[in-house]
């Protein structure tokens, strides 16, 4: 009974808005036709310019910050970190604001730039951790018959990695394809399928909007079954320790140091931008955005992680039944879905008769803990395995009610990782913004969609002002995440 009931609202949730999209978009194809066809190919080409060019630089920074002893690489680490947790689209606004006068004349190597700076941080982090829990054995073994560090990196280490850099490389093309925010902040003359989508959504023309966004699901869901794309990849820490730092050689320790201290720096100045053009707006900004923003993520915070632990509970103590593998599957499907895709779902199923809930906040929020579903899940199954079942049935058999069996054997496991979820749940849905583009009405229009709609609409200042406002909230939120004991290792605490 209670898999049962789990399915049915992760059907609500995942499920029926899904096949809302199908139903309602593919007899949509045929009036739409191949129009889409020119922003598909400007699609791809952002994608694999912009994931060629994040993972290689990626690679670069996680080497540097887990096997060498280059000069700043720490640093690098917990700056980009940082950058982890903070709007995904300031980089593209602080390009707004330097690009101002070139426009679009620099649209696409701007747009490249932005989705560079704004992924990077997950594919170093992916790579920082499969470098970390590599095998340093058989390197070492090359090294003392007298293999140079170049011989070793390209022959023993990129092969331990093949199975990250596919999870990276996969992960960052499904971001960078599904992108809406960059693209609408940035503008100009390149054509992409998100865009495309969302205008049509929000013009009024809903079946062109849904069509194209299949159009969109298909790259992302071919990416998502030729890579292997999981999606707590990157959202739990490796178990293997890190190897010994050695002296880094002058020829690799140069480049490697050019390459941290530029990232350190881009993203500083990208930070610095924003705030100093957000200085002047501030006085006179309209903050109820910011309002529904954070009653949002409280909301989806608490009900995204009794979700995500009802979930793990479920698949990790219920056994290996046919009810528990669909209901494992249906939970990790929207990783495989492009936020604006789903949101668009959630129009169709919910927003239009017979079920008409219009866009009141209950349905952005179910929108939101559907769309980070995957990855909270993913970190509760982690924690709930660290539950000792055998200290469990020795409690149980001596006597131990539930409530106390839960209070003194269960609660103590979970609790440093419910609060990672909360923390988890809050921050991505204080910056969310394809699932929610489409569903954020005027009533309660969100500060992440305000601020992009305002920077698309040349209003740079005021977007600045609300993205500055909510990396304040971020950070302080994840601050206090930080400052807390017992972090779990497998928490997601820094996204």
């Amino acid at each position: 009974m209670v898999t049962a009931a789990a399915l049915l609202v992760l059907a609500a949730l995942v499920v029926w808005p899904l096949a809302a999209v199908f139903v309602y978009g593919v007899p949509e194809l045929v009036r739409v036709g191949l129009a889409p066809l020119g922003a598909l190919g400007g699609t791809l080409k952002l994608a694999a310019t912009s994931t060629t060019i994040t993972v290689l630089l990626g690679l670069a920074v996680a080497y540097a910050s887990t096997r060498t002893t280059v000069f700043g690489a720490a640093l690098t680490a917990r700056v980009l970190r940082l950058a982890l947790v903070l709007p995904p689209f300031l980089p593209a606004l602080a390009l707004r604001v330097v690009t101002a006068r070139m426009a679009p004349a620099i649209g696409f190597p701007a747009l490249v730039l932005s989705q560079v700076l704004a992924f990077l941080p997950l594919a170093s982090l992916i790579l920082g951790h499969a470098l970390a829990a590599a095998n340093g054995d058989e390197e070492d073994a090359a090294e003392s018959l007298g293999a140079g560090r170049l011989t070793i990196f390209t022959r023993i280490t990129l092969a331990q990695l093949r199975r990250a850099l596919a999870t990276a490389t996969t992960g960052i093309f499904f971001l960078c394809a599904a992108d809406l925010a960059n693209p609408l902040v940035i503008g100009g003359d390149h054509v992409v399928l998100s865009v495309e989508t969302y205008v049509n959504a929000v013009s009024g023309d809903l079946g062109a909007g849904v069509a194209t966004a299949l159009w969109l699901l298909a790259p992302c869901l071919a990416a998502a079954a030729l890579g292997g794309w999981r999606a707590g990849a990157g959202f739990t820490v490796a178990a293997a320790g890190r190897r010994p730092r050695r002296t880094t050689p002058l020829g690799v320790a140069v480049p490697l140091t050019l390459v941290t201290a530029v990232v350190t720096l881009v993203l500083a100045a990208v930070w610095t931008i924003v705030v100093v053009e957000a200085l002047v707006p501030a006085r006179r900004a309209d903050w109820s955005p910011l309002g529904a923003s954070v009653a949002l993520a409280a909301a989806a915070s608490v009900m995204g992680t009794v979700l995500a632990l009802a979930v793990a509970g479920l698949v990790e103590r219920r056994g290996g039944g046919a009810g528990v593998a669909l209901l494992e599957r249906v939970a990790l499907l929207p990783a495989a879905v492009p936020g604006l895709v789903l949101g668009l779902g959630y129009v169709l199923a919910y927003a239009r008769p017979p079920i008409n809930l219009g866009t009141m906040l209950w349905v952005v929020v179910a929108a939101v803990i559907a769309a980070r579903l995957p990855a909270a899940a993913a970190a509760a199954r982690a924690s709930v395995r660290q539950v000792d079942a055998d200290a469990t049935a020795a409690a149980v058999g001596l006597g131990a009610g539930g409530r106390r069996v839960f209070s003194r054997v269960v609660a103590p496991v979970l609790a440093p990782a419910a609060v990672s979820l909360l923390v988890y749940f809050f921050v991505r849905a204080l910056v969310a913004v394809s699932v929610v583009a489409v569903l954020a009405g005027s009533r309660d229009r969100v500060a992440s969609v305000a601020a992009v709609a305002d920077a698309a609409a040349g209003r740079v200042g005021d977007a600045c002002a609300l993205a500055a406002s909510l990396s304040v909230v971020v950070v302080g939120v994840v601050a206090f995440r930080r400052a807390l004991p017992e972090r779990s290792a497998t928490a997601v605490w820094f996204l």
